[in-house]
């Protein structure tokens, strides 16, 4: 596998991301990830979506931190300072869910809550099983959009273990989101957790994290609290 790194160079201009990066090694790829809170609170593992990498959360991070919670949030790999196969072939749902998969298992799978924003949301819900917490959802090229599609019949499994899903699910969205609309009230309406849920709507885009950052992360700990 070709393998393509960011020099660090890239990154010193960045403001606002105080955060040392942290290396985690997934096979021959690496992934980094930065931390937020004490070392002792439960795990708010912050994930992101395209195009972004974890800066996605730099107004996020401090508000779960000082609610007593240790915030993670990883560069997916492709992104951010995690390594880059340079063939688009080495990329798939499948793949992606298997590194993710790796870094849970790095952080020891126990206590972990995954808040999802954008196509990280679907894959993630595919593992959600082996994850003993909750799930968060701020909810596209390698997601299956045609019935044939390898990892189609996956995803439509996903959708039916979701349908059984009794851990607290959490919905946060943004209002004025033009992509996914109204999939909160479909998740809301197909996930028995999500009964009782202080479910909310923000006035922000599909990036809530940059539209309202903290009053986000205010909404996922108050969710994580119930």
């Amino acid at each position: 596998m070709n393998i393509l790194t960011t020099p660090e160079q890239n990154f010193s201009a960045i403001r606002d991301f105080p955060w040392t990066a942290r290396c985690v090694q997934l096979g021959e790829l690496r992934m980094h990830d930065v931390k937020d809170g004490p070392s002792d609170g439960a795990r708010v593992l912050m994930l992101h979506g395209e195009p972004t990498w974890s800066s996605l959360h730099r107004k996020t991070m401090h508000v779960s931190a000082a609610a007593g919670y240790r915030a993670i949030a990883p560069d997916l790999i492709g992104l951010g300072r995690s390594d880059k196969p340079a063939d688009i072939g080495d990329y798939s749902d499948q793949r992606h869910i298997d590194w993710l998969l790796h870094l849970i298992e790095a952080l020891d799978r126990r206590n972990i809550t995954p808040v999802c924003q954008d196509w990280r949301s679907p894959r993630t819900t595919r593992r959600s099983r082996t994850i003993p917490a909750r799930s968060v959802h701020a909810f596209p090229r390698r997601v299956p959009t045609e019935p044939d599609d390898p990892a189609a019949s996956a995803n439509r499994a996903a959708s039916r273990a979701l349908g059984r899903f009794q851990k607290p699910f959490l919905t946060v969205f943004g209002e004025l989101d033009p992509i996914l609309v109204n999939a909160d009230t479909v998740l809301q309406n197909h996930v028995p957790g999500a009964k009782g849920q202080p479910h909310a709507r923000l006035r922000a885009g599909h990036f809530l994290q940059e539209d309202q950052g903290a009053e986000w992360a205010r909404r996922v700990a108050e969710g994580m609290r119930t």
